[in-house]
């Protein structure tokens, strides 16, 4: 999710809190987030923007294989 900056500490715990949220990390510019399923991604750019935070791009992009591997590497170890 493009901010057009880097996300401040507050605003990250507020998406880690949305019902399908698996993950939130800061990026240069906003945020990577990990969700359950694309609706979900709906839900947080209304929240940001519920919020008065600027939202100037939300991409959905589905798991790659090597995403697969390491998240299934990550439970292992």
């Amino acid at each position: 999710v493009d901010l057009g900056a880097p996300i401040d500490d507050r605003t990250l715990a507020l998406l880690r809190d949305v019902d399908g949220v698996m993950s939130a990390a800061p990026t240069a510019d906003g945020t990577h987030l990990r969700v359950r399923d694309r609706d979900v991604l709906a839900v947080v750019v209304a929240t940001l923007v519920g919020r008065e935070v600027p939202v100037y791009s939300a991409i959905p992009r589905a798991p790659t294989l090597e995403d697969v591997y390491f998240a299934i590497e990550e439970k292992f170890t």
